[in-house]
């Protein structure tokens, strides 16, 4: 599919912002290994679907009831109902689910699409070795694994530096038998790992700090009645064009947790946007003047694509440091941001850095989207900016794995968007 994109001269109007796919993600598999829970606000999603049916799979019943998924888990006892888990193209219910096969006495196979078959695992692997029998495909998916007929109880050792997701996964599973995990390097991402910890939290489980890792002593999860709060990753890609387009937007469901993407909202402020923030939404309106900015995107990369996208229309060169990990995200995030060269924009990526010096006069492009929902986004952002004709971005289809409705919402503000196949 291709998400074709018109000039649009005005954004006006208030919208919902979906559920973090992040906290739905982690509400689930809490959900799932406690008792009975209530989900309220899920993101519904092919990613967030993807997670629901590993929890399936790993014994979990799911219902839908209004707005809300009714969960009751399997209080702690691995026996996975099916054998064969396809993720799709789900790298955090890929990351999520191993640990939790590693436990299972009998074999359990984790394949996924072919982006996810080059998805890197083996640093996650290398952890469960101990404890579990592992296959691979020189560590990365389709995967088998199971126990060696101990626990997971006992101690390792994993990198911090390649994805958060690996700790997040390793904490999740830790109550069930016990789990000293030491971090090697700088942890990355880290605000995720924080979304995690809330979540068990939440579930009745606590996790203790040591210097360089945590200690998790076994524990059982309790019930989860958890709303689940707006994506402010996904709202990244309301606010981008909404800072160089004449705008006047609310964005609802936003609230003041610990999502890292909040960072959004102050890198803005600094590049010159106006906006307003409440108790559960943000305002937002054109900036009179754009300006550059330098940004570390160690903890936060979700929002480096939409970023870039502002930057293109700022005044003076805005350089993005530590970004080496979006090489390792649904596609080589850094490669795609080449993508808006095609729009007139000069972007140049330099070892783990990305230059920008703007602003650019956009023109309308062709441009590819590398089946990663936000590149899609982010190119888009900067497509409404051009002047007459249409640009076309392929993999629109991947708008479905984080914000489904994307189009809908856009269109409702008044951006002059559509799809072709």
């Amino acid at each position: 599919m291709l998400l074709c994109v018109e000039e649009t001269r005005e954004l006006r109007g208030c919208v919902d912002v979906p559920g973090s796919k992040s906290y739905t993600h982690r509400a689930l598999f809490t959900a799932s290994l406690g008792k009975k829970s209530r989900i309220r606000n899920p993101l519904v999603s092919s990613d967030t679907l993807a997670t629901r049916k590993a929890c399936e799979a790993l014994g979990a019943e799911i219902t839908e009831r209004g707005n809300s998924w009714i969960v009751e888990g399997v209080d702690g006892i691995i026996d996975f109902r099916e054998e064969v888990i396809d993720v799709g193209n789900s790298g955090t219910t890929l990351r999520f689910i191993t640990p939790l096969a590693a436990l299972s006495d009998k074999w359990i196979k984790i394949t996924g699409d072919s982006s996810i078959r080059e998805r890197p695992m083996k640093p996650l692997l290398d952890s469960l070795r101990e404890q579990a029998e592992i296959e691979s495909n020189g560590g990365f998916p389709p995967l088998r694994l199971r126990n060696k007929g101990g626990s997971l109880d006992g101690k390792t050792r994993i990198r911090g530096d390649v994805s958060s997701q690996y700790i997040s996964a390793l904490l999740l599973a830790a109550p069930l038998r016990g789990l000293e995990i030491n971090l090697e390097g700088e942890l990355k991402s880290r605000p995720y790992v924080d979304l995690t910890l809330e979540v068990m939290e939440k579930a009745g489980i606590k996790v203790d700090r040591m210097d360089g890792g945590f200690y998790v002593g076994r524990q059982s999860y309790s019930g989860l009645d958890y709303r689940v709060p707006g994506d402010y990753s996904s709202a990244a890609n309301i606010l981008a064009p909404c800072s160089f387009i004449d705008s006047d937007v609310e964005l609802r469901n936003l609230y003041r947790d610990r999502q890292g993407d909040r960072r959004m909202i102050d890198i803005l402020r600094e590049m010159g946007v106006p906006l307003k923030q409440g108790e559960d939404y943000v305002k937002v309106r054109k900036a009179e003047s754009l300006d550059a900015v330098e940004f570390d995107a160690s903890d936060t990369p979700d929002i480096v694509l939409p970023l870039v996208a502002v930057a293109c229309f700022a005044q003076g060169k805005s350089v993005f440091r530590n970004t080496g990990h979006l090489r390792f995200k649904e596609s080589d995030r850094l490669e795609a941001c080449n993508e808006f060269r095609k729009l007139g924009a000069s972007v140049e990526v330099l070892r783990g850095d990305i230059e920008v010096k703007g602003p650019m006069k956009a023109q309308p492009a062709d441009m590819r989207g590398f089946h990663d929902h936000r590149v899609v986004m982010a190119l888009a952002s900067a497509a409404l900016n051009t002047a007459g004709g249409v640009s076309r971005i392929d993999s629109a289809d991947m708008l479905n794995v984080s914000f489904p409705n994307y189009l809908g919402v856009m269109k409702s503000l008044g951006a002059r968007m559509w799809m072709e196949e």
